[in-house]
Order: structure tokens, then sequence, then C-alpha cells
């Protein structure tokens, strides 16, 4: 693997549709002056067992509850859209893992799913490049509590899925 430097830009924005919605300003306007290599998002999950990586997203607008009716969050868009990040790049075998399922189907119907989706459908609208020229890897993960999972270790869990994505000669 190769030794990548990586140099993160953090937007905090709340859970609820004002983050949303602030979440998608902030990427359409930076993303026309900067160009990242990776979109890598983080939210926490108090169901979680362990860190998970969600592999889709749904075109499901966030829900305060599930009896509520579920509208899209993009009229016409697909259903599901899948992660743009070519999951096969990410191998953390060389890492003691705390849990033994890394990867998730579902990213719930709250506001993580939302995000994600709006990631995604935005990757692929906008045909957003990395640098050398591959479609812009976007993942969404979702963080255990830390009394489940120490930062520490989901911190080299991070680096690591980063490197490996960022390492591929397909980004």
């Amino acid at each position: 693997m190769k030794n990548t430097q990586i140099c993160w830009t953090g937007f905090v924005v709340p859970v609820n549709q004002v983050g949303e919605e602030a979440f998608e300003h902030i990427f359409l306007t930076t993303q026309k002056n900067k160009k990242w290599d990776m979109l890598l998002h983080m939210g926490l999950e108090n169901k979680a067992k362990g860190l998970k990586l969600e592999v889709a997203a749904a075109n499901i607008l966030a829900r305060p509850n599930k009896t509520a009716p579920e509208y899209p969050i993009h009229k016409g868009g697909p259903a599901i859209l899948p992660t743009s990040v070519n999951l096969e790049d990410i191998s953390l075998d060389n890492l003691p893992l705390p849990f033994k399922d890394l990867w998730s189907r579902d990213a719930g119907t709250y506001f993580c799913n939302e995000l994600y989706y709006r990631s995604l459908y935005n990757v692929r609208e906008m045909k957003l490049r990395t640098p050398r020229g591959a479609l812009l890897p976007s993942l969404f993960t979702h963080l255990p509590e830390p009394k489940t999972v120490p930062i520490p270790m989901v911190q080299r869990i991070i680096e690591a899925i980063c490197d490996a994505v960022i390492a591929s000669e397909r980004v």
C-alpha cells in the first residue's frame, strides 16, 4: 500500500433539515473551487454494533418517525444509489477489529441516509471527479458509541479506509 498523506476538511452540521440543506450548499459551492480525493461522511449511530460502512442510500426524505409517509429526496431519482467507492479497495485485514460485520446496506430512514443520498446523487449528477479523473468516492460511516469501540481504534480504522480509497489506482 502506498503512503498517503491525508488533509481533512471538516464540516459539522446539525442533524435536521437545516443541516441537510447547509451540507448541500457547502458541498456544492466548495466543490467548484476544490478538488477532493474523497468525501467521507461520519455520523453517530447509537444502535450500531461497531463501525458500519454504508454501501448504499435510499431516495427517502428523512422522517421524524417511521409512521410518517415516505417522500423522495430527489423526485424521479433512483430509488437506491450505491456508494461511489470501490469497496474492493477497502481492506482492514491488518487491523484488529473489535467487531465482525463492517458493511451495512441500510443507512436508516433519518438524516444520515438523506445526507448520504444527496451526496451520492450530486456526485453522479454533477459528474464530480477526483484530481486523477475518477468519480469522486463518497462513503458514509456510522460510528459506534465511544464506550463500544475506543476512539483511537475508530480513528485508525477511518484513516485506513481513507488511505485505501485514496491510494487506489482507480481514484
